[in-house]
């Protein structure tokens, strides 16, 4: 069915299922990572097999979260019972796994995203909310399964990381609900922030300093370019 439908909908094919393979979007950020993250944690705890398909290398500013779920084998996990896409609404968003995407029993897309459209046998999409991350957390809570603390360390994660540590507008008062309840699972918001903002890599530094030094204002001052060689 190409509809959206109700997480009690696509908890039941999770629950149902018995292997699971999940679907970051490639050059992963924060949200896909983490709520991929979280909600692989959350089923390996329930009993279930699960593993994360990558066709990239996880950014390095969130390598914290890698419990050791990830694969770039696509043929790690044969005949799945569930696909499911983690913050992508297509499959332009992770083209080198597309094939292996539909190779599950059933398909489901999670995402967030306002330009998506349903392509999976069961959909979640939902532009109100401000991360992924906030959608897995309530459908994890719909499954009644555990949010453990690297459950909640992963979806913390994309909840601040696609807020801009809950500075931008999309930030809303579930956000810091969940967050609350994360909290209450035991996560370290301390370490996570060290991770996400002050592990900074001298490759990033230098070429901050190449763009700085190269800033140009233009339209009356209302616009700024730079302009940098790649090599």
């Amino acid at each position: 069915m190409n509809e959206n439908n109700s997480l009690k909908e696509i908890g039941e094919q999770l629950l149902d299922a018995k292997r699971i393979v999940l679907f970051p979007h490639i050059q992963m950020d924060g949200d896909a990572f983490g709520a991929a993250s979280g909600l692989c944690r959350a089923l390996r705890n329930s009993g279930r097999e699960a593993v994360i398909l990558l066709e990239d290398k996880i950014p390095d500013y969130l390598q914290f979260l890698d419990y050791g779920y990830c694969t770039m084998d696509q043929e790690q996990m044969e005949a799945p019972d569930v696909c499911i896409c983690i913050d992508c609404g297509e499959t332009k968003r992770f083209p080198k796994r597309a094939e292996a995407f539909f190779r599950g029993k059933k398909t489901i897309c999670v995402d967030h995203h306002a330009s998506s459209q349903p392509f999976a046998d069961y959909n979640y999409i939902d532009p109100g909310v401000a991360a992924t991350a906030e959608i897995v957390y309530r459908l994890i809570k719909e499954m009644n399964l555990e949010v453990d603390r690297e459950t909640g360390e992963a979806l913390f994660t994309g909840i601040c990381t696609d807020t801009g540590n809950f500075q931008y507008s999309n930030t809303t008062k579930e956000s810091h609900l969940i967050t609350a309840d994360l909290y209450d699972a035991g996560i370290d918001h301390a370490k996570i922030a060290v991770e996400l903002y002050q592990n900074i890599s001298l490759n990033k530094i230098r070429i901050t300093n190449r763009i700085l030094d190269t800033l140009e204002l233009f339209a009356g001052k209302s616009g700024i370019q730079s302009w940098i060689e790649v090599n």
